[in-house]
């Protein structure tokens, strides 16, 4: 009988000290998981995700300035099923002719902005995004608009989120700034020039490892 309550209290003990030691390391891996978005953006891979929508977008300008001279509109998705997030508009003497997207609002977006050489960082009434060009004819103008975050003015819910566009794979606490500020880090365009800036949000970012060690360690 003393032995059986010797062992009830050894296996108690036993037992408290294991959820003692998964508290301390659930905590500490917690803590980590926490605060690792202090010291990483993934702003490489981002990078490499914008230089491929860059060069979809140049392919497709090329095309539509061609359909517009031909005056026949292409049908369809005009970037291909791995290049999505691009929205298009043909301007022929200053008014729209064509646009690939009824989502993206670029009717805020000063026409100088919008149509300006080169590359540049705009934002649009529910988007913010880069801007690129192609002037055609004598009056004529097409512009890819390659989203970059949807911005709708509120707080994400189940029906909307404030995300970043497909294929960037970047947390969507992560915020998008047109100047640089100190921790930011910058987002380059094809010919090395600024765009914009990523900085991590008010709240950590999500690392999926140590996120799921800390999980496994509470459990």
């Amino acid at each position: 009988m003393k032995k059986r309550k010797l062992d009830n209290r050894k296996r108690y003990w036993l037992l408290t000290a294991g959820f003692a030691l998964c508290g301390v390391l659930g905590f500490v891996h917690d803590r980590l998981y926490r605060a690792s978005g202090g010291w990483e953006l993934p702003v490489a891979e981002f990078q490499s995700v914008l230089a491929q929508k860059e060069q979809c977008a140049d392919s497709v300008l090329q095309t539509l300035a061609a359909c517009a001279e031909n005056g026949v509109w292409p049908k369809g998705d005009l970037d291909g099923e791995d290049n999505h997030g691009i929205a298009y508009f043909v301007f022929a003497d200053g008014k729209m002719v064509f646009w690939s997207d009824n989502l993206i609002d670029v009717s805020n977006v000063p026409w100088r902005q919008l149509t300006a050489a080169g590359e540049r960082y705009c934002e649009a009434s529910n988007a913010c995004g880069v801007a690129k060009s192609l002037r055609f004819g004598e009056d004529s103008v097409a512009v890819a608009f390659i989203v970059v975050k949807y911005r709708y003015g509120i707080e994400d819910n189940l029906f909307v989120g404030n995300n970043f566009a497909e294929d960037f794979g970047m947390d969507s606490r992560v915020a998008v700034t047109a100047a640089q500020s100190d921790g930011s880090r910058a987002v380059l365009s094809a010919d090395g020039d600024y765009l914009f800036s990523l900085s991590k949000g008010p709240k950590p970012l999500d690392q999926p490892a140590l996120e799921i060690v800390a999980l496994l360690f509470y459990s």
